[in-house]
Parts: structure tokens; C-alpha cells; sequence
């Protein structure tokens, strides 16, 4: 039986960057290398959470409730300190 995330991940994901991540706060949370890979998944459509524009806001999104569901999938071996 492996471990996941805890389930009060969404609560701790909401203080700390509110409903929405940047693509740099998306980045960190889904432990990816860079704002570029996150572009390139994105791209390739292998992002595992789905990416929001706004017309009043500057760049891509996402919502931290659909990082989360992402979060609670995998193994805490690769999240380290997330957790």
C-alpha cells in the first residue's frame, strides 16, 4: 500500500497560493523543473490538470482543486516536502 497525499493538502494548497496557480506556483506544486516544461506538457497535452485564461489576467491557470486531485495521485516519494 503506497502513500499519498494528506488529505488536508487542498486547505494548506488554498493558504498558500488561493484558487488559482500561476504557472511558476503550478510548477513548484506539481514538481515539474520549470515554467517551460509545464508549457511543453501543456502543448503536447500531457499536462495532468487542465490550463484557464482569463480576460481580465495575464497568462495561464490553474485551479488548485484539479492540482490537487493530481497531488493526491501520487506516490509522496516524488512530492518530498509538498506533502
Amino acid at each position: 500500500m503506497s502513500k499519498t497525499v494528506p488529505d488536508d493538502c487542498l486547505q494548506r494548497l488554498l493558504q498558500k497560493y488561493g484558487e488559482l496557480l500561476t504557472m511558476k506556483e503550478l510548477a513548484t506544486v506539481l514538481r515539474y523543473p520549470s515554467v517551460g516544461a509545464i508549457r511543453t506538457a501543456a502543448h503536447r497535452g500531457r499536462l495532468p490538470v487542465r490550463l484557464y485564461q482569463f480576460s481580465h489576467k495575464r497568462g495561464k491557470f490553474a485551479k488548485v482543486e484539479e492540482a490537487r486531485i493530481q497531488l493526491r495521485s501520487a506516490p509522496l516519494a516524488k512530492l518530498g516536502s509538498l506533502a
